[in-house]
């Protein structure tokens, strides 16, 4: 167990609404601690509203998604910001959460044994 799931909870409290983020020129939404996904379609693939995570420097990608009971990391070195391989490196950010399929809260790993979606709404 790496975080207490009360920790997850704060750090994943939206704190601004979807706006367009003026570094990375598209819509986000963010709490104190991470990027979090969104719906239909945010940074993290489609149907994301529950994920939560960070892009580092030069397309790294790190998230974990609790109704997908998955943790990703996409380590990119050496790729520039912007170039040609972005269609392809959103279409594999797509695929990860179409493909994964949601998975009952009942039979999540234990930091994700909730619904931070139903949590954050009583909050």
């Amino acid at each position: 167990k790496i975080f207490d799931p009360k920790t997850v909870l704060r750090a994943t409290i939206e704190t601004s609404r979807m706006s367009i983020d003026s570094t990375l020129l598209a819509p986000m939404r963010y709490s104190t601690g991470f990027m979090l996904g969104a719906n239909p379609v945010g940074l993290f693939g489609p149907m994301t509203s529950n994920a939560f995570g960070h892009i580092g420097f030069s397309n790294i990608f790190c998230w974990a998604d609790p109704q997908r009971d998955i943790s990703v990391s996409i380590l990119n070195s050496g790729k520039s910001v912007v170039g040609t391989h972005l269609p392809a490196l959103g279409n594999l950010l797509y695929q990860i959460s179409k493909n994964c399929d949601k998975v009952l809260t009942k039979d999540r790993r234990s930091v994700f044994g909730h619904d931070l979606a139903k949590i954050h709404a009583a909050h």
